[in-house]
């Protein structure tokens, strides 16, 4: 497409990205990307109890979120992971632990937190571990920091699945320092060993290993991609193409007629929602 997308309301370019799906057009993302008060719209997208878009709305909201990066993206990023879990399915283990870890070490506090949510979903908790881990790897100043927070999970940890998720983290930074606490958990029987087992646990930590770096490596590659035509084009393939409907902007009038704004109107019904 050729349209002049600068020209349009960030409301009219949300509304797109909600509702085009795999049809969406890469020159929404650019210029959403470069408005950071689109922010709280795309928050409002993943808040909504309604999936929009035949569920692609929230899982290209989170991954726009990634791009934009300001502290209220970030702010977004962890209310999708500790809220929205079942709008993002799959997407939440694949590419929320990379796009978390973009931020950086800013983020650091936030993602602590989010493990210490004493009733959280534990695998909302191993996408933060996870992305603790991959910041450990890419940003040295951040190591001592990781490694020490990592590492009293694995010392103290009872939930099995969190120590084995931290233990990958720290495994695959190549973390020696830390294998006496990884052969204590298993001789504990706190690992979750279908996970990660113990000799590769110890062979990774030890840096006999090089492949380890190569899963942080991925993480962030993965979540770099997402918006290209090729990886649009796989999802175009193994879906069926939904139901196209007119695009109407949340502040345009109702195509019903009755003069109201569609937020107003017709876009609370279609979502269930009366008044």
């Amino acid at each position: 497409m050729n349209e002049n997308y600068a020209q349009k309301t960030t409301e009219w370019l949300v509304g797109r990205l909600e509702n085009d799906g795999v049809y969406l057009d890469f020159g929404i993302v650019t210029e959403l990307a470069k408005r950071p008060e689109c922010v709280p719209l795309l928050r409002e997208t993943l808040a909504h109890r309604y999936d929009r878009g035949d569920g692609w709305a929230a899982i290209h909201a989170v991954h726009l979120l990634g791009l934009i990066k300001t502290a209220d993206s970030l702010n977004a990023l962890i209310y999708a992971l500790v809220n929205r879990q079942e709008a993002l399915s799959d997407w939440l283990c694949e590419d929320m632990p990379g796009l978390l870890a973009g931020f950086g070490p800013e983020a650091l506090p936030k993602l602590e937190q989010v493990v210490n949510i004493e009733f959280l979903d534990v695998y909302a908790k191993a996408v933060a571990i996870g992305a603790i881990g991959a910041i450990g790897w890419r940003y040295k100043e951040s190591r001592p920091r990781v490694v020490s927070f990592l590492s009293e999970i694995v010392e103290k940890g009872n939930d099995a699945y969190l120590v084995a998720n931290a233990i990958c983290a720290l495994a695959d930074m190549h973390e020696q320092s830390v294998i006496p606490l990884i052969e204590k958990a298993y001789a504990e029987k706190r690992v979750d060993t279908e996970l990660i087992d113990k000799e590769t646990a110890v062979e990774l930590a030890s840096g006999a290993t090089i492949w380890g770096y190569e899963e942080h490596d991925a993480t962030f590659k993965r979540c770099a991609n997402y918006f290209t035509e090729e990886n649009f084009a796989k999802f175009l393939a193994n879906s069926p193409p939904p139901a196209r409907e007119p695009k109407v902007g949340r502040n345009d009038p109702c195509p019903c007629g009755s003069g109201k704004k569609y937020k107003k109107c017709c876009l609370l019904k279609k979502m269930g929602i009366t008044r």
